[in-house]
C-alpha cells in the first residue's frame, strides 16, 4: 500500500501539530494538508482526496459533521476520524450518522489515535484487495458458474446501492456473506452465522489480512444499521417511496423500522435494531425473484 495521505482539520494549531507528530513519528503516512475552518477544508479535501481525515466537531463556519456529510456526497473513499471534546451523546450520534469511522474524545491519547488509524488503514487495504479476495472465493466455490456469480454480485450491488451503502466500510464483508449464504443454501437457517464469519476470517487470512470473526460481524452489523437509517430517512420524506415500501419489511422487522423513525424524530430514546440473518435472507429472496 502506498503512503497514506492525511488531512487534518482543527482550529487549534497545537492540535494539528500534535496529530501531525503522531502520524510522522509512527510512520503512518503523509500530511497532505490542514485547515482551521470547514469551508476551506471541504474544497481542499475534494482536490487532494486524502485517504484519512482527522477532524474536530466544533469548527468555524461549518461543523465537523456537516463537512463529513458534504464530502461524502462527492462519493470519495475518504475515511473520517472525529477527534473532539464534544461529550453530548446526540452530537456524537450525529457525527456517526454523517459518516465518520471512529470518534475519539479529547484530550488526545497517542495510543488510541495510532490504533484507530491502523484499523482504518487495514480497512483501506481490504478495499484495495477486493479483486484478489473475490478471485480466492471464486476458486473455492463451485456451486455458482462464473457468469451467474458475476450477475449475482451485480444484483447485490444494485440492492445495496438502493440502500445507500454501496462502497462503505463493511460492504465487501456483507457481499461475501450473502454469496456464502447462497452457495451454502443457508437460507434454510441451518448454517450458523458464526461459521460464515469464521469462513470470511479464513479467506482474509489466506492473503495476509488479519481481522477477527467478531470484527467482521461488527462491520456487517454496522453497515446494515446504516442501511436501516438511510431507508428510514426515505420513509420519513415519503412513506410511499418505492424503495422504502419494498425493503422496509423485506429486510427489517417493521416494528424496528417504526422505532428508528421515532428515534430520528426524537420521540424515542432508542434506535431500531437490525437482524443480520433477516437482512441477508431478505436480499436472497429478492435475488431469486430477479
Amino acid at each position: 500500500m502506498n503512503k497514506c495521505k492525511f488531512f487534518i482539520i482543527d482550529d487549534d494549531q497545537s492540535i494539528i501539530r500534535m496529530l501531525s507528530n503522531i502520524i510522522e513519528d509512527n510512520d503512518l503516512g503523509l500530511i497532505c494538508g490542514t485547515a482551521a475552518d470547514g469551508e476551506t477544508a471541504v474544497d481542499s479535501i475534494l482536490v487532494l482526496k486524502p485517504e484519512i481525515v482527522l477532524i474536530d466537531y466544533l469548527l468555524p463556519k461549518m461543523d465537523g459533521a456537516s463537512i463529513v456529510s458534504k464530502v461524502n456526497q462527492a462519493n470519495l473513499t475518504t475515511k473520517f476520524v472525529m477527534i473532539s471534546q464534544v461529550n453530548s451523546p446526540e452530537m456524537v450520534a450525529q457525527a456517526y450518522k454523517s459518516g465518520i469511522e471512529f470518534f475519539i474524545s479529547k484530550p488526545i491519547n497517542v495510543i488510541e489515535v495510532t490504533s484507530v488509524i491502523k484499523n482504518i488503514q487495514q480497512t483501506i487495504q481490504l478495499r484495495q484487495t477486493l479483486n484478489l479476495i473475490s478471485s480466492v472465493l471464486d476458486t473455492t466455490k463451485e456451486t455458482l458458474p462464473q457468469k451467474q456469480s458475476n450477475f449475482t454480485q451485480k444484483q447485490i450491488q444494485a440492492i445495496l446501492t438502493d440502500l445507500g451503502i454501496w462502497g462503505d466500510t463493511g460492504t465487501d464483508d456483507l457481499v461475501k456473506l450473502i454469496l456464502n449464504f447462497l452457495e451454502s443454501d443457508s437460507a434454510s437457517n441451518h448454517l450458523q452465522l458464526a461459521d460464515l464469519y469464521d469462513d470470511l476470517h479464513q479467506e482474509y487470512k489466506k492473503i495476509g489480512i488479519m481481522i477477527t470473526p467478531q470484527g467482521i460481524e461488527q462491520r456487517i452489523r454496522r453497515i446494515i444499521q446504516k442501511a436501516m437509517h438511510n431507508l428510514v430517512i426515505l420513509g420519513l420524506e415519503d412513506f410511499s417511496n418505492d424503495k422504502f415500501v419494498l425493503y422496509s419489511s423485506m429486510l427489517f422487522d417493521f416494528k424496528e423500522i417504526k422505532k428508528e423513525m421515532d428515534y430520528l424524530q426524537n420521540k424515542n430514546k432508542h434506535s431500531g435494531r437490525i437482524q443480520i440473518r433477516k437482512f441477508v435472507n431478505g436480499i436472497i429472496s429478492q435475488l431469486k425473484e430477479i
